[in-house]
């Protein structure tokens, strides 16, 4: 998808019932955006659907408070939001799946809020890597901008839009919604993204803050839970994605009952999940089994947790072997990713 001055772009637009909209983050730009909609472009499930974009002014540059902001708040965005939506040609369309990346969850979450008939319009909401409790990094830097400073933990825009929300979509909602966090988000963490909405609302896919959405093709699992939630087949994961959310909020025992037993089903991401829940729960040698007998020689991430838990039983016991063979596998994994 090319950039564009125009807030709306399109990368498909065949004047179908039902489209997908993309709504970025802070300070991105249309290359997330356009590598999504690019992925779910090749999946055969949403031929039907056209795609979007809307951009909207954010970036890093101060505001100077009383002055002139150099970008709008969020509150404002939230209008421009539903101004977009009111105009074609996202006004012709009967359903929605709106996509929201980073302070763009908030933008929409605002818009719902302000606009309860919007929500019939919409027939699929993703929150990827949202804030939705705030973050606590925003309270410092919020003198600085108005967006900023409308994303601090605890501040009068994120309580009150926590009560507007719980007090209108909390219980009952006329869309599928799915909050979704990356494994490895140092900076919006699940606290924040995952745990102000039910647990069956939830789900955790591999990646940092950008890389959740920044994508390669409609394998990866971001993609994947779009697709399987807008096509109403089985969440990517099956029935263990609920211990991806347990790992990401410290539930390690309940990660344990949820993929033990399944230990040789697991793919590399679960098998590593299971890995890490088992060190953490005092059950290192487990673990250190557990990835030696189902662990493959190309599984650079369940070789490298293995080294990892090696290294931390040499910090531990000093057995020389332990350490050596954390050694070994750390330069195997290395040999494997240069080649």
């Amino acid at each position: 998808m090319a950039e564009s001055n125009e807030p709306l772009t399109s990368l498909r637009f065949t004047g179908a019932e039902a489209a997908v909209l993309f709504v970025h983050g802070f300070a991105s730009s249309g290359t997330s955006s356009g590598r999504f909609l690019g992925a779910l472009a090749e999946e055969p499930a949403l031929t039907g659907w056209d795609l979007h974009a809307l951009g909207y002014s954010t970036g890093m540059s101060p505001d100077v408070r009383g002055i002139w902001e150099a970008d709008p708040s969020i509150s404002t965005l939230s209008t421009f939001l539903r101004s977009a939506l009111s105009l074609a040609p996202l006004d012709s369309y009967g359903s929605l799946a709106i996509i929201a990346h980073s302070m763009g969850g908030l933008v929409v979450q605002r818009a719902l809020l302000d606009d309860p008939g919007l929500a019939d319009q919409v027939s699929h909401l993703f929150f990827f890597g949202t804030p939705s409790a705030g973050l606590r990094i925003a309270r410092w830097g919020g003198f600085l901008k108005s967006q900023v400073s409308d994303m601090a933990e605890g501040g009068p825009f994120i309580e009150e839009l926590r009560s507007g929300w719980d007090a209108s979509f909390g219980e009952r909602r006329p869309f599928r919604f799915l909050t979704v966090a990356g494994d490895r988000d140092a900076f919006v963490p699940p606290s924040s993204s995952l745990a102000p909405f039910p647990r069956e609302c939830q789900v955790v896919v591999p990646g940092n803050h950008v890389e959740l959405v920044d994508v390669r093709d409609r394998t990866s699992m971001s993609v994947r839970v779009v697709t399987g939630a807008v096509s109403d087949s089985a969440m990517p994961g099956g029935p263990w994605n609920a211990a991806r959310v347990a790992l990401a909020s410290s539930e390690h025992d309940v990660v344990i009952r949820e993929l033990l037993p399944h230990v040789a089903e697991l793919d590399e991401p679960h098998l590593v999940d299971l890995a890490l829940a088992l060190d953490c729960a005092g059950r290192r040698q487990e673990a250190i089994d557990l990835l030696r007998e189902h662990a493959r020689e190309s599984d650079t991430d369940a070789l490298g947790t293995l080294a990892g838990r090696l290294k931390r039983a040499w910090a531990d016991s000093g057995r020389a072997a332990d350490g050596a063979a954390a050694l070994e596998l750390y330069a195997g994994c290395l040999e494997i990713a240069e080649g």
